[in-house]
């Protein structure tokens, strides 16, 4: 990994945003939360080929029956087999596209975030060594891997191209590049983000805690209501 100082750096910002429990928590004030599908998605950090720190993302294959062709970060729902969401992270990275645990350093686990499909899932942020990684696609859930530049997430511009690909990064995908983007830069976004809540530079996952209130309790009667 290049830049030693800025690495240290960054180790220690996301010290700050680390909530292993954090899951754990919430379910101890709303028992109805374990109702929901456990998920983890992997974050990995890395320098492109002009040094700019990036993440790595895939787009879904059209083989799959939900998400087709949606880019967004390596991960997947929880299994029985797996004991946390790192367990289900780096289990998911290893069968999308061959990433593996001698490759990556573990940031921080973000605090987890509702969807609107009726799952809860756990970011793990972590710094992936290039040099390490052998890239396989598993072409039966991934097509395509590819990169962005963190700081394009200041500039509301998600629909990358890469190569001759078009990438269009949206939902809870884009919403977790931009505050990861900002927590790296110490800089928000350059464009409305959080209309509804006043955005603090040293206080970024209280944005997820206030999407989750807004839409957790919604979410969870409305899975209740299906199942």
């Amino acid at each position: 990994m290049k830049n030693s100082n800025f690495l240290k750096n960054l180790i220690n910002k996301f010290n700050n945003y680390n909530h292993p429990n954090y899951l754990n928590k919430l379910i101890e004030l709303d028992a109805n939360i374990s109702k929901l599908k456990p998920a983890a998605v992997l974050i990995p950090l890395s320098f492109d080929s002009k040094s700019q720190l990036s993440f790595t993302f895939t787009r879904r294959s059209q083989n799959l029956r939900y998400f087709k062709g949606e880019c967004c970060f390596i991960g997947g729902y929880v299994d029985k087999e797996d004991k946390c969401a790192l367990n289900t992270a780096m289990r998911e990275a290893f069968e999308e596209v061959g990433m593996n645990k001698h490759c990556l350093n573990i940031l921080c686990h973000f605090k987890p975030i509702f969807t609107s499909h009726g799952s809860i899932v756990t970011p793990i942020v972590a710094l992936l060594d290039q040099t390490k990684f052998t890239q396989n696609l598993n072409h039966q859930e991934v097509d395509l891997i590819f990169k962005v530049p963190t700081n394009v997430f200041f500039m509301h511009y998600f629909n990358w191209q890469h190569e001759d690909e078009k990438c269009l990064i949206t939902g809870i995908t884009s919403t977790l590049a931009i505050l990861i983007a900002s927590i790296i830069h110490s800089q928000l976004p350059k464009f409305q983000f959080a209309p509804d809540i006043n955005l603090e530079l040293n206080k970024l996952d209280n944005y997820l805690d206030h999407l989750n209130l807004v839409n957790g309790k919604q979410f969870i009667n409305d899975f209740a209501k299906k199942n």
